[in-house]
């Protein structure tokens, strides 16, 4: 299961973004192409209700609301956060692998 926000926030790594915070536009597009195969089965969890009041509560502790969006999502549905994102690993907001 993926959240909604991950593949705007590839986008925004791949086009924006400088540094270490940065992806290469192929790896956006891997990702982005797998989550739209329907071969590949991944859901990607929508963003609602149960995911707000994680996101107003973290969005005090992570700037980047993509962040903010994806840790709420995580935490609405129990489930640790695959990522290499510093600001999320170095938030202690959810459980983080990688």
């Amino acid at each position: 299961m993926v959240s909604a926000w991950s593949v705007p926030e590839r986008w925004m790594a791949s086009t924006r973004k400088r540094g270490a915070r940065s992806i290469t536009a192929a790896s956006y597009e891997l990702v982005r192409a797998a989550l739209v195969d329907p071969d590949i089965a991944v859901d990607v969890e929508p963003f609602g209700p149960p995911n707000w009041s994680h996101f107003a509560t973290f969005s005090a502790v992570l700037a980047d609301p993509f962040d903010s969006a994806i840790v709420a999502t995580a935490l609405a549905l129990g489930v640790e956060v695959v990522t290499r994102d510093r600001a999320i690993t170095d938030s202690g907001t959810v459980g983080v692998i990688w």
